[in-house]
């Protein structure tokens, strides 16, 4: 059987303007940035490998929500994400994306109503439209009858507006520049919070992450999803690889900066230079678990969450639609033993748009969290259940059939 590696548009190169943009912002603005993205800002300086991107969507799993590379199943984790990009992943809620019409997306933006904006009864708005209105102090005297505040109100708002790109961009990207007007909501709700209450963006971003390699793996053109994060969380999981070299400790807590050029001496070529897709597919097909980074050893945190209390599992809540979140499949990644877990019917909350968002609050606060006592005591080598591998593949009697590659076939 042979298999083609997917290809798709994604973030391949970051835009000048917006790095510019990020360098021309006030040092107490990039503060006050770094405040509510956390490391994310440093994503502006690492190199894509679009090949390792690509590769691996062909190992996704959807109808389990992980990937399955060689005899492992591997997912990028709460605690992960939130600690790669030095966020909070841990709150009360989950982040609801709101949509809002034409003119109130211009008020949040300063702006006048303008008719000529098409754009956003598609639910977006073009890069350099902002861009050219706020990206310097001095776009305020270019453009002053289109502003509904003061200059010294379009000072202040240059820090949301680029909050708003930087996310459109670099984070949930679409495609040709299009930056997606819900993100208007999902910066507010991220820089005040509601009623006091913060929100992380940590488990949209994995949402998102798992529509894209959904998408895209059944014909879509573009990735829409974090694709940089998700290149440093596989590059962290294999590190060791084939080389089974040692982990340098870190004396920064940067974990993103860790991955800039200047410092990828450490890493083996193949981490570090694009290669062709097809040796990706043949290093992912043949994996085993001794090659594998179990958990990180900067794992930010003891404890674990591990799935709802009345479900083997968690809805997340994306941009645009919600997806299942299944970390019992995957604890030996939190330093805890593989086991057979419970497996229930999830492609019902695997949709766009979907009716399931009030669920996957109710889940949430319902949510189950293993505590340190839990851990095994050699955390980065935690081992698997009894019968945990007769399982393991019984479980995925037939995924060739999903366009998975296996074994020693052919890939393209």
């Amino acid at each position: 059987m042979r298999h083609e590696v997917p290809r798709f548009g994604m973030v391949t190169n970051i835009r000048p303007k917006l790095l510019s943009w990020w360098e021309d912002l006030h040092f107490s603005d990039q503060t006050l940035v770094r405040k509510y993205l956390g490391d994310l800002p440093s994503l502006l300086e690492i190199q894509p490998n679009n090949k390792i991107i690509e590769a691996a969507t062909l190992f996704w799993d959807c109808e389990r929500s992980v990937f399955r590379f060689g005899d492992i199943e591997m997912t990028p984790l709460l605690e992960e994400i939130g600690g790669l990009a030095g966020i909070a992943w841990e709150t009360l809620g989950l982040l609801m994306p709101e949509k809002r019409k034409g003119r109130g997306f211009l008020k949040m933006m300063g702006l006048k109503k303008n008719l000529e904006l098409t754009c956003l009864k598609e639910s977006y708005i073009p890069f350099d439209y902002l861009y050219e209105r706020y990206s310097h102090n001095k776009s305020y005297r270019t453009y002053p009858d289109e502003f509904a505040i003061t200059s010294l109100g379009h000072i202040h708002r240059r820090v949301f507006v680029f909050m708003f790109y930087f996310l459109g961009l670099i984070v949930f990207p679409m495609k040709k520049a299009r930056i997606h007007t819900r993100l208007a909501m999902v910066t507010k709700t991220l820089m005040e919070g509601i009623g006091g209450q913060p929100f992380s963006i940590v488990p949209m971003i994995i949402a998102e992450i798992y529509r894209a390699l959904e998408k895209c793996q059944r014909g879509a053109k573009h990735f829409e999803g974090r694709n940089l994060l998700r290149q440093l969380w596989l590059i962290e999981h294999f590190q060791r690889g084939e080389y089974q070299q040692e982990i340098q400790r870190r004396d920064w807590d940067d974990h993103i900066d860790f991955h800039h050029p200047r410092r990828m001496n450490y890493m083996p070529n193949m981490f570090a230079q694009p290669e062709d897709a097809k040796v990706w597919v043949v290093l992912f097909d043949n994996l085993t678990e001794g090659q594998v980074q179990w958990m990180f050893e900067w794992f930010p945190t003891e404890e674990f969450i591990s799935r709802s209390r009345d479900a083997p599992f968690l809805i997340l809540i994306g941009l645009r639609g919600t997806y299942p979140y299944v970390p019992l499949r995957v604890m030996r990644q939190a330093g805890r033993k593989h086991v057979i877990p419970r497996v229930d019917k999830m492609s019902d909350f695997r949709v766009d748009d979907s009716p399931y968002k009030c669920q996957a609050q109710h889940m949430r606060h319902d949510k189950i969290v293993m505590g340190r006592d839990t851990i095994e005591p050699d955390r980065y080598h935690a081992g698997c259940a009894p019968y945990y591998s007769g399982w393991l593949e019984d479980n995925h009697d037939g995924l060739g059939q999903l366009g998975f590659a296996r074994g020693t076939q052919d890939h393209r």
